[in-house]
């Protein structure tokens, strides 16, 4: 079994986080900082893009290694796969971030973008949990593969 890497996903977590960190900062800074808070946003929204779209593609990429026979043909069914094998928790929080994130290029509205804002908020959790989950299931292929290898 080829081990699945997500050092990218985990990179993209560390970005992601340090812009979140950022903008929960920000926000108790005084209302004269409306540019810079807007900006610290729009980076957040960012972020949370790149990392959404890595998340996913890690989920199908593990599902696919462990059964390649397994047919995702939308982001509910990755998730509905995904939630039903442990990996994530809350399948409605995954669609409502795959609507998001849909959203990420109608950001130049005020009122999507504040939307957005606030879900790229709530995302860390979920990230946080998928990413164990991730290291735990390619830990364990780790060990199995190796006693397989190396019967005792």
């Amino acid at each position: 079994m080829n081990k699945l890497d997500i050092s990218s996903l985990i990179k993209a977590y560390g970005a992601y986080l340090k812009a979140l960190h950022y903008a929960l900062n920000i926000e108790t800074e005084p209302s004269d900082k409306i540019y810079e808070k807007e900006i610290v946003a729009n980076a957040l929204i960012h972020h949370f893009e790149i990392a959404y779209e890595l998340s996913w593609k890690m989920m199908k990429r593990y599902i696919e290694m462990e059964d390649s026979d397994t047919k995702i043909l939308t982001k509910r069914d990755l998730f509905r796969i995904a939630g039903e094998k442990g990996l994530i928790d809350n399948f409605y929080k995954w669609v409502n971030f795959h609507s998001a994130r849909n959203k990420t290029s109608h950001t130049y509205n005020e009122d999507t973008a504040k939307e957005l804002y606030a879900v790229a908020k709530e995302f860390e959790p979920y990230m946080e949990d998928l990413i164990s989950k991730l290291e735990e299931r390619i830990e364990y292929d780790e060990k199995i593969e190796n006693s397989m290898r190396n019967p005792k």
